[in-house]
């Protein structure tokens, strides 16, 4: 048994999957739109996404905010809501929320 336990000590890399294979070639553009709990989460997951900071992490407008870049050679737009999974938020605003997204 102790032989067994010594043999699994060894760390294999994790593989790692991607479905950008899967998008079609005349696609002009994907279009993400994050969501989530915290403004300054989402905009930090967007900022590693594009390899750059673009979205500002600190202060959360009340509006979805659209920011486009490049992921292997294909235009990408990242769109940040407003806390859309908030439980407070009322119908309308969800609505409005939506559409401007």
């Amino acid at each position: 048994m102790a032989a067994a336990a010594a043999g699994s000590d060894v760390l294999q890399p994790v593989k790692r999957s991607s479905s950008y294979g899967w998008l079609p070639p005349n696609m002009s553009e994907l279009r993400v739109v994050l969501l989530g709990n915290s403004w300054s989460e989402r905009s930090s997951v967007a900022n590693v996404i594009l390899r750059e900071t673009k979205f500002n992490t600190e202060e959360e407008p009340d509006h979805c905010l659209r920011v486009s870049g490049e992921l292997k050679e294909k235009k990408i737009v990242l769109i940040n809501t407003p806390d859309l999974l908030h439980p407070n938020i009322s119908a309308h605003k969800l609505r409005q929320h939506v559409e401007d997204s």
